[in-house]
């Protein structure tokens, strides 16, 4: 460890970065398993389960991330709802807004999104090294 108090290791930054969005990612997870249909809940209590135990460090587990995204944006979109603003005299003006609930999914979008690009970063970091050692093991022609 550095004087800062953070690793020189761009690895365990990254992992560490990810672990510091795990705990958020894991509610999230929860909280939509409670809004979605049967087999996209049971997606989402699955991550859940995963990231508690860690066992969300495997590349496979993106496809599952981005699969409670897709479901995420789907509620997100249905929360899109037409609303009609009166301002005096003037006639009314419509517009598009969301529901309070599709707002707070739209923030929880996000924060799940970050940690899936967390994760992302942890794999293609590991990726590197592996295809360094790789490389630096090759003869040069």
């Amino acid at each position: 460890m550095c004087e800062s108090g953070k690793s020189e290791d761009p690895m365990f930054e990254a992992i560490f970065d990810a672990l510091e969005k795990s705990e958020l990612a894991k509610g999230i997870c929860l909280r939509l398993a409670m809004l979605l249909d049967k087999a996209e809940a049971a997606v989402a209590r699955d991550l859940a389960r995963r990231i508690e135990t860690e066992e969300i460090f495997q590349p496979a587990y993106l496809a599952r991330i981005d699969v409670v995204l897709g479901a995420m944006e789907e509620e997100i979109e249905a929360g899109l709802v037409r609303k009609v603003e009166h301002r005096g005299s003037l006639e009314p003006e419509p517009y598009w807004d969301y529901t309070e609930e599709a707002s707070h999914l739209r923030d929880d979008r996000r924060d799940l999104d970050a940690f899936r690009v967390a994760l992302r970063r942890v794999f293609n970091m590991r990726k590197a090294e592996l295809l360094a050692a790789k490389l630096r093991e090759e003869e040069l022609d």
